[in-house]
């Protein structure tokens, strides 16, 4: 049971601060303001961003040392409850130095894939310090990770909404652009394909598209009123085959009001309802949905609705973020994907 306890929270983290804003909408955001929502004190600190401002040249790859005084100094203050680390590398033996102070628990996120060798290479070494890590995940991949981490309980965490950033069109009915596809300007041969093959199947509809086909990205308020403004999106991640992990794309799409078009991912289903999104196998089901679903819009609709309904409920930040505190509290949690928790390589 979820208690009314208060918390003091260290949220290291890169938001990512010398971008002015372009990415506003990131994860590292959407956790600082569920937690908040909560009623939680949170003090973020931007990793990356102190180090570079710690010397003359700007770099990450000079000493840390400053900031890591910078961050004992803050411990010293606050007397944090809750070290909550994302996507930053700090030697274990500051992280232990932080946690003598005051003997918070340590929890840390990650929302790439861990498929890759060195996308984990430096949970080799924290998670000596970790009590708890959340990830994007599930399945082998997860279960692996945990035999790794050796004592930190690993558990699968859906990619969050927040409804101070996304969220649907005020005339559901009136719309720009038929379908969204946002990709990235990281190459991939199966993602260009796929791409090219998806825009000469639906050259008759109105597409938006951003960083591919020559398109340049979107950011900022920029990308979010494209998302809006659209009556679908496409879902389609590096990787779509590894169980329950996609992108933040999707909670992107389903919180601004899209009719999301997304793969079989494995283990999708647990948490997206086929009421709440549209599946597709191929590259043809993409074309083939896409085509019928902009003949009857009223049918993307209704189910886009379900979809966003679902994203600001089970999926909003503040929701998500009462769970990973449920299980810091009581060491288990009630949601539909619960049973991807492990520990030691075994599940929980």
């Amino acid at each position: 049971m979820f208690s009314s306890k208060k918390y003091k929270i260290l949220h290291i983290a890169n938001f990512k601060t010398e971008n002015n804003a372009a990415m506003f909408y990131n994860t590292d955001a959407k956790i600082q303001h569920g937690l908040i929502e909560l009623g939680h004190y949170v003090q973020a600190f931007d990793y990356k961003f102190m180090v570079r401002k710690s010397n003359i040249f700007n770099t990450t790859s000079l000493s840390h040392k400053k900031a890591h005084q910078q961050l004992i100094d803050i411990c010293e203050n606050l007397r944090p409850d809750i070290i909550l680390l994302g996507h930053v590398n700090i030697p274990s033996d500051v992280i232990q130095a932080l946690k003598s102070i005051s003997n918070p628990i340590v929890a840390a996120w990650f929302v790439d894939t861990i498929n890759e060798e060195h996308r984990i290479e430096h949970f080799k070494e924290m998670h000596k310090v970790i009590d708890y890590l959340f990830v994007t995940t599930g399945g082998e991949y997860l279960k692996a990770l945990s035999a790794l981490c050796k004592n930190t309980v690993c558990t699968f965490t859906p990619n969050l909404t927040l409804r101070a950033i996304e969220h649907a069109r005020t005339d559901w009915q009136t719309y720009e652009h038929d379908y969204i596809f946002c990709a990235t300007n990281a190459k991939s041969q199966m993602r260009e394909e796929f791409t090219t093959r998806l825009t000469e199947g639906t050259r008759e509809l109105r597409a938006k598209l951003a960083a591919c086909m020559d398109n340049p990205p979107l950011f900022g308020e920029s990308f979010l009123s494209s998302l809006r403004s659209s009556l679908m999106g496409i879902n389609y991640s590096k990787y779509n085959d590894i169980y329950l992990y996609s992108s933040d794309r999707i909670a992107q799409l389903m919180g601004s009001g899209c009719l999301t078009l997304t793969p079989e991912i494995p283990g999708a289903r647990l948490i997206y309802p086929e009421d709440s999104v549209i599946y597709c196998r191929t590259t043809d089901d993409f074309v083939s949905q896409l085509k019928y679903y902009a003949a009857h819009p009223e049918l993307a609709i209704d189910i886009a609705k379900k979809g966003y309904q679902l994203a600001h409920s089970l999926f909003e930040s503040s929701n998500v973020m009462r769970l990973w505190l449920e299980l810091l509290e009581s060491g288990s949690f009630d949601a539909p994907w619960a049973e991807e928790t492990y520990r030691n390589g075994e599940k929980q």
